[in-house]
């Protein structure tokens, strides 16, 4: 069971720096608009203020925001597979999370090789545990440094990354953090 999960995890992980790199480096225009998100009464999330929403046509791909540096937060969700969709990362212990993050980011390190986690751990969002791991990657030109959150809920796995460029992360830590807080899930 332990393993299913991990590896649902880590596909999602590998599509988040996949989908920075690509998506928000894409030429399309962002949407302005309000500084939260809202969809199907499911999530909502702050977005900070001044940073413009950005479209997607990835079903997955729920919300995402940027700002004018490079910085970007960008919100997953995927069901969960059947035989685990009842789940919620409460209801494994904190050994078995740390299992987890590790087993996600020798993921990541498989695919970026030279990545570098910086720190991880277990906390609460809108009272759901969740794991989080912070690292960086090169990827061609770019030193990306981001901070991904992962957490169950109603039958969904959401996976929240927050990514700038990694001399300019240090500057929008707190903020993603604050953004990340923000959260709510709805029933």
């Amino acid at each position: 069971m332990c393993n299913e999960i991990i590896i649902f995890v880590v596909f999602m992980a590998m599509f988040l720096g996949v989908a920075y790199l690509f998506y928000f480096r894409s030429s399309k225009k962002p949407v302005t608009g309000k500084a939260y998100f809202r969809r199907k009464k499911s999530f909502h999330i702050d977005f900070p203020s001044g940073w413009k929403k950005k479209p997607s046509n990835k079903p997955e791909i729920i919300a995402a925001s940027t700002c004018g540096n490079g910085g970007s937060i960008t919100i997953l969700s995927k069901p969960l597979p059947k035989d685990i969709e009842n789940f919620t990362l409460g209801d494994f212990s904190s050994e078995q999370l740390e299992i987890i993050i590790k087993e996600v980011f020798c993921s990541i390190e498989n695919k970026y090789s030279g990545a570098v986690l910086h720190d991880n751990g277990i906390t609460r969002i809108n009272n759901k545990s969740a794991i989080w791991f912070l690292y960086s990657y090169s990827y061609n030109s770019d030193f990306i440094k981001m901070l991904e959150l992962v957490t169950f809920c109603n039958r969904k796995q959401y996976t929240m990354a927050c990514a700038a460029p990694a001399f300019l992360f240090a500057a929008y830590e707190n903020l993603f953090w604050n953004t990340l807080r923000s959260t709510i899930f709805e029933k």
